[in-house]
């Protein structure tokens, strides 16, 4: 009825199928020594529901000492553990293993071992220093951390957190450095740019600059006109923006001003971990960069830092489209709205394009450096050079020709005949005679001095074409010599040389009548 035979006993059907098993002795306690049993009965106290970090910092000060030779094979994983998620088999084990840390033996471990050892050093269990105990995390990092890239991405944030705390020497190069999209600011390539911008390229900074605004540079009509000027003219307006804002705007700073905002907020340190804060009567600030610090206010931790804004961008876009404008009306391109009338704007628009002129000025007196006091020394050496590789019968039968030259030459030469129609050239006049028995200043030559002079006094200055001289090269040599003098060019060619009217009276205080 019931699927069994009539009579047959269950228990007896039960044995074919299921063998007895010996009933198995319950494994003997883990015996604790009395510093463990003091330990766990800290957990049993009123104060230990307040705090569990409290608690582990004074059962971590409690076995500071403790040595253990117990060994532990299985596995332990917890997150953020402390002395009591263990059992007392672990906790035996995590001891024996933490004592032979200390001798200089490291083990496989489980996670758990590794963490409660790590916020034992960040309350500074088992260290005699802020610095010792920042060389043992830097152990730890180094023996388990590339074993585990969730405790390398802790430790890096925590080993930041033990800096500031303790009030640290910076780390070095690529140490504790901040997890990834934190230091956004202090980090980012067109930041930097802008932050060293008189150091940066001109196609850098106009990049950066094109990157924080809301004006967008590379689609202006005057970039599209002349790409290679409105880069260069946006990048030296930066440099002199950045030179003399200061004084243009006393107490105020540049970046923040036009491209980050102020941002301050509460924190806490060492995240996820087991540290306790205990009572701080300090007061300092630690600066991660420029634009980045922590303040302690007798232990209230608080981060004021310095982000990308976009209003900042819109206040950038105003400023660099205001330049734009400015430029426009200089180059007669079809006019725009100035958003913003600054009274130091225009000149300091001014200011640069000065700038300019004399790097330009610069930069073509060293692409044209002749120096023509040496080619005399250049014909002698090839004269030296061509004697020593003629042959003796060369030279002998050279020398009749060379006598015979001179006769020759004479006898070829035609007539000279006197063009009554050409006009008589003017007779070129020598500099006065004070002038040219004494040293010329700023090493110019009789002929670049008398070409100034020219100049200056309302003379003729066509004497230098007549007598075969390259005036452009005149003046690219009179600039030269004369920036360090008066800091610009002072000749400008047009149809022919002429004066900057600004360096008239400078000259005169140069060259005489």
């Amino acid at each position: 009825m019931n699927g069994y035979r009539d009579g047959e006993d269950l228990f007896a059907i039960l044995r074919k199928e299921y063998e007895p098993e010996p009933i198995r002795r319950r494994r003997p306690r883990t015996v604790l020594p009395a510093l463990l049993h003091s330990l766990r009965e800290l957990e049993a106290t009123p104060a230990a529901y307040e705090s569990r970090s409290k608690l582990f910092y004074e059962q971590a000060r409690l076995a500071e000492q403790y040595e253990d030779e117990a060994t532990f094979k299985g596995k332990c994983h917890y997150f953020a553990p402390t002395y009591g998620d263990l059992s007392d088999e672990e906790l035996r084990g995590y001891f024996g293993w933490r004592t032979r840390l200390r001798q200089g033996r490291w083990e496989t471990a489980p996670d758990a071992f590794i963490f409660l050892y790590v916020f034992e050093l960040l309350n500074g269990i088992g260290t005699v220093s802020p610095e010792d105990g920042y060389g043992k995390l830097e152990a730890v990092a180094a023996h388990y951390g590339p074993e585990d890239s969730g405790l390398q991405h802790s430790l890096r944030a925590w080993m930041r957190d033990y800096r500031i705390y303790y009030n640290l020497p910076p780390a070095g190069a690529g140490q504790d450095a901040l997890p990834e999209g934190e230091d956004g600011t202090s980090s980012d390539p067109s930041f930097q740019v802008l932050l060293h911008g008189r150091e940066a390229a001109d196609g850098d900074l106009f990049d950066a600059l094109n990157r924080f605004s809301s004006y967008r540079l590379d689609n202006s009509r005057l970039y599209k006109a002349d790409p290679a000027f409105c880069t260069a003219l946006m990048a030296e307006f930066c440099r002199q923006l950045q030179a003399s804002y200061g004084t243009l705007c006393p107490g105020r700073n540049l970046l923040e001003d036009y491209v980050l905002e102020k941002d301050s907020e509460p924190v806490r340190l060492f995240r996820n971990s087991r540290f306790w804060f205990r009572p701080d009567g300090r007061s300092f600030t630690v600066r991660l960069g420029p634009y980045d610090r922590y303040e302690d206010d007798h232990g209230q931790w608080s981060r004021i830092r310095y982000l990308f804004s976009p209003v900042r961008q819109r206040r950038l876009g105003d400023l660099l489209k205001s330049v734009d404008a400015l430029a426009r009306r200089q180059r007669n391109l079809p006019a725009i709205r100035q958003p913003l009338e600054e009274p130091w704007l225009a000149p300091l628009f001014q200011q640069t394009l000065a700038a300019l002129s004399r790097k330009e000025t610069e930069a073509r007196r060293r692409s044209v450096r002749i120096d023509f006091s040496r080619l005399s020394g250049i014909r002698s050496d090839a004269a030296v050079t061509g004697e020593k590789l003629m042959t003796d019968e060369e030279r002998w039968q050279g020398e009749p020709e060379a006598a015979a030259a001179p006769e020759t030459e004479a006898a070829d030469e035609p007539e000279t005949v006197p063009d009554e129609a050409a006009p008589p050239v003017k007779e070129a006049e020598e500099p006065c005679a004070e002038t040219a028995a004494g040293e010329l200043p700023a090493g110019l030559t009789p002929d670049e001095y008398r070409l100034v002079q020219c100049l200056l006094y309302d003379r003729d200055w066509h004497w230098a074409e007549a007598g075969g001289r390259m005036v452009s090269l005149l003046v690219d040599a009179i600039n030269g010599k004369l920036y360090d003098e008066i800091g610009d060019a002072v000749l400008t060619e047009g149809d022919g040389p002429e004066l900057v009217p600004d360096y008239i009276d400078d000259l005169k205080g140069l060259i005489q009548p």
